[in-house]
């Protein structure tokens, strides 16, 4: 597949299921029944996504944030007048998603802090935001999209540079909780695939793409903390990468979805950091 860069909104990215994405690799590292079941059997948005999604339109796409948000005010459906203004307001926002007006007033404070943030204004500004990039993974052959926050294009002269950036809503963004997240919620596999795609759409060198996290915490007082990824975040979301995407091909070539172990037994050992965790 050529690598292109194609203009759509959240929904149809979403809804389409013939290209693999990070999120599907993910799902593949619980284990190939976990991915078929999710692909097979879509969910629907958690409150939690509920909220990310929202908020990262408000800060990223604020002017067209009620194109696709309605918010709700308080409506008491525990009585008949309640109901009936909460199902005329439902009626009036159809298509839209609907978030509460206390998470709306939550995320407009966050949204303030991150513009109090002189190193996240600066990354945010002259962003390309919410396009989305398909392409083919050199390493395995395999067609990948991703969906980039919001990323720039740095020319200079012949030195062609690109800078992403991604949003993470968090409860708590110190900077060892922010390590032990991006490891075990795949971030480092993220930022490989997304700087895989940009440097395929582009053809820029993988070396001259830099990826950052901005990392806003959902109370107060809102802290931003700004993260950008070295070489080892790089290569431990490739190895994730080649190793689930092996997987996937496997179990696709015949057509073998097992669980947490194919038909074998394991051994249940004590991991050596619980014996010591008492020391």
């Amino acid at each position: 597949m050529e690598a292109k860069l194609v203009v759509e909104n959240e929904n149809d990215y979403h809804s389409n299921k013939e290209i693999l994405s990070r999120s599907d690799l993910q799902n593949i590292s619980v284990c190939p029944a976990y991915f078929k079941y999710m692909l097979d059997n879509p969910m629907e948005k958690t409150p939690a996504l509920l909220f990310g999604s929202a908020f990262h339109k408000l800060v990223l796409e604020p002017d067209k944030f009620l194109e696709s948000y309605a918010i709700a005010m308080q409506f008491d459906r525990r009585t008949k007048e309640g109901k009936e203004a909460y199902a005329k307001f439902q009626e009036e926002n159809k298509g839209k998603e609907i978030v509460s007006l206390t998470d709306f007033e939550t995320m407009q404070q966050m949204a303030h802090s991150i513009s109090e943030n002189k190193c996240s204004t600066n990354i945010l500004k002259d962003t390309l935001k919410e396009s989305s990039i398909y392409f083919t993974e050199r390493n395995t052959d395999l067609d990948f999209k991703c969906r980039p926050d919001a990323y720039k294009i740095i020319d200079r002269e012949d030195d062609k540079k690109i800078i992403c950036v991604d949003l993470k809503t968090c409860a708590n963004a110190d900077l060892d909780t922010i390590q032990r997240e991006t490891y075990k919620r795949g971030y480092d596999l993220q930022a490989y695939v997304y700087r895989t795609g940009l440097s395929a759409l582009y053809n820029v060198r993988e070396e001259d793409i830099s990826f950052i996290f901005v990392f806003i915490e959902k109370s107060a007082p809102y802290l931003v903390h700004n993260v950008c990824c070295s070489e080892s975040v790089f290569e431990s979301g490739k190895n994730k990468f080649i190793k689930y995407a092996n997987i996937y091909k496997d179990c696709k070539e015949t057509n073998n979805w097992y669980g947490y172990a194919e038909d074998t037994m394991e051994d249940l050992d004590i991991p050596d950091y619980l014996l010591n965790k008492g020391e």
